[in-house]
Formats: structure tokens, C-alpha cells, sequence
């Protein structure tokens, strides 16, 4: 009997021992780290707020842009489309003889100066039409120089072409 007493009275020695490591592994291990993850927590929850909040931002930000793209769709349109430098001079050729046009850059900004002749005044505004419609954004540049000759009137003016693909735009 006295086997069986001792052996109960080493097997409580351990469990004593046994529950002492596990609460000092408790205070120096677990504690800390439940500590650490409250606080993580409050933090988190902070930044899910912000989170939310920039969400909400930024689908009201992408709805404002679909609306601007659906009511500026033709302009989009314009911008996107590649410029043809040969159908605009020739667009130009068709109103203005004696046609010239010179490149001029100032502070990283291209202005397209066109001069030439035109025969009637109503000619001149049928181009600047013609240019309102054409296939991209074209920007005339006031002021618009015109003089007039014996049989014409000359024609002087600066123009923007607003592209995409061109690296030049104001």
C-alpha cells in the first residue's frame, strides 16, 4: 500500500509542478501576446474604417467619371483618334492657297502657325466650321490676322492639335 501512496504523492508533485510551468508560461508567453493582440485589433478596426471610408470615396469618384465619360463621350472620341497630319493640310489646302505652316515650340508647348490666302471671308469661316468638326480637337488660338490683299485676304493664325498620341499638347 505504501507503493500506491507514494506513487499518488509523486504523480500531485508533478501536477503541481505541471501547473506552475503552465502559469508562468501563461504570464510570460500568452499574456503579453493577448495584450498585443487587443490593440492590433483596435488598430485594425481603425484602419477598416478608413478602408471603408476611401471605398466609399473612390465609388463615388469612379461614378462622377462614367458620368463625365458619357456626357464628354465625343470629345473622348476625338482625343483618341490618331491625327493625320497629311488630311488636315489637305482640309487646310481645300479653303486657304498659298498655304504655309510653320511649328513653333515655346516652353515645351508646339503652336501650328498657318498663313495663307483666302479668297472671301465666308470661305475663312466655313474652314473654321469645318475645323469645329473635324475628326480630333483642333484649337484655334486667337488673335486671327487678316488683311486684305487686291484679289484675296491674307490669312494669318495659330492652331492646337489636342491628341493623344502627339507628345506636343498644351
Amino acid at each position: 500500500m505504501k507503493k500506491n501512496n507514494f506513487s499518488i504523492m509523486k504523480l500531485l508533485i508533478f501536477l503541481m509542478l505541471f501547473l506552475v510551468v503552465l502559469t508562468i508560461f501563461l504570464i510570460v508567453y500568452i499574456i503579453p501576446v493577448m495584450k498585443e493582440y487587443k490593440t492590433n485589433q483596435v488598430i485594425l478596426k481603425k484602419y477598416e474604417k478608413i478602408y471603408d471610408k476611401e471605398k466609399g470615396k473612390l465609388k463615388y469618384l469612379e461614378a462622377k467619371r462614367d458620368i463625365i465619360k458619357k456626357k464628354y463621350k465625343d470629345v473622348i472620341i476625338k482625343y483618341e483618334t490618331p491625327f493625320d497630319e497629311k488630311k488636315f493640310e489637305k482640309l487646310l489646302e481645300k479653303n486657304i492657297f498659298n498655304l504655309k505652316i510653320d511649328e513653333k515650340k515655346l516652353q515645351n508647348k508646339t503652336k501650328v502657325k498657318i498663313e495663307g490666302n483666302i479668297k472671301n471671308i465666308e470661305n475663312f469661316l466655313d474652314l473654321i466650321d469645318k475645323i469645329n468638326n473635324y475628326k480630333n480637337i483642333v484649337k484655334i488660338i486667337f488673335p486671327i490676322e487678316i488683311k486684305k490683299n487686291e484679289m484675296s485676304y491674307f490669312i494669318s493664325f495659330y492652331v492646337t492639335i489636342l491628341n493623344k498620341d502627339l507628345k506636343k499638347n498644351l
